[in-house]
């Protein structure tokens, strides 16, 4: 199944139950439960990240393909066009997603054409991937993991990788039907697929490990791309990514503070070669993202609270 944007509230409310699961005598909410229920029947996740300006010829591909990959996909395998998707192009599963939010990022990129390229640029971010490396298809088992391999992918070898991703789902579905298997042994497990079935069609590949769920990762950058609508719903949407933006800025604060806690005692001109000082620029890259990103909707909220 192709959604021609991951759904916002999705991934947000899925972020919110990896949460929940740490901390005892706290339940999930229906909507942690139904955002679940929605993915349950999916065994393979697969992101495409690309930039549609400078990756201009597979954007014209995936636009071309979308529709054709959509229905070619088969019933274990739902993918995301993250950054942009084939216009007036809506794709509805056997299982539709809550929302599709392809019209935030377009009206996000419209208003402020000059950085129609970094919202790629912020989700590879918080991937922890490279945008030499785009366009990249981050793949994973389930987005409650934080771990998940990324494989680079290109107009010429884009239906061929999918075509094998579809394969895999189905082989991944029958050790879903496994109860006594871990999502972690299961993501073992499609690993050694992907090495299987050979998706490194295009020579580079990575895999990565994060902090938080992937859920959390997409979802926190996504919650700064939902525009302001006078529409009841949507608004609902803007309070709550609102929520969440404060939040994550928050996160990345409070992070930095315990860092520098930790390295007071720490000599200035040994700072470069500390293990922590790795970890400090890499937050100090996702708070700059987080705050251009929030210059854009609303500056005066969210820049003046931080600064």
């Amino acid at each position: 199944m192709g959604v021609p944007l991951s759904s916002y509230t999705v991934l947000k409310y899925i972020a919110d139950s990896v949460d929940v699961a740490k901390r005892p005598n706290i339940f999930q909410s229906i909507e942690m439960e139904l955002a679940l229920d929605s993915l349950k029947e999916y065994s393979v996740f697969a992101f495409i990240i690309h930039d549609p300006l400078v990756h201009h010829n597979f954007h014209a591909i995936l636009q071309k393909q979308f529709q054709n990959l959509h229905y070619s996909s088969g019933e274990h395998l739902v993918f995301f066009g993250l950054v942009d998707s084939p216009k007036k192009l809506s794709l509805v599963g056997k299982r539709p997603f809550y929302q599709d939010v392809r019209d935030m990022v377009t009206t996000y990129e419209e208003m402020y054409k000059e950085d129609a390229s970094y919202s790629a640029f912020a989700l590879a971010n918080s991937l922890n991937i490279e945008p030499e490396l785009l366009p990249a298809i981050v793949v994973t088992h389930d987005t409650r993991l934080s771990s998940f391999r990324y494989y680079k992918t290109s107009a010429n070898e884009l239906e061929r990788q999918f075509s094998r991703l579809t394969g895999i789902s189905y082989q991944m579905n029958a050790y879903k039907e496994l109860p006594n298997l871990s999502l972690e042994k299961r993501q073992e497990i499609l690993y050694d697929l992907l090495d299987k079935d050979e998706l490194d069609l295009c020579d580079e590949k990575g895999s990565s490990d994060l902090v938080e769920s992937m859920a959390r990762a997409l979802s926190d950058v996504l919650s700064f791309l939902v525009p302001d609508s006078r529409d009841y719903n949507e608004r609902t949407i803007k309070k709550i990514a609102t929520e969440q933006k404060r939040m994550s800025i928050d996160r990345v604060i409070k992070s930095l503070e315990e860092l520098k806690i930790d390295l007071e005692d720490v000599n200035m001109e040994e700072m470069e070669n500390h293990h922590l000082f790795t970890t400090i620029e890499e937050l100090n890259i996702t708070l700059a993202v987080f705050l251009k990103l929030s210059k854009h909707n609303q500056p005066q909220m969210d820049l003046e609270t931080y600064q």
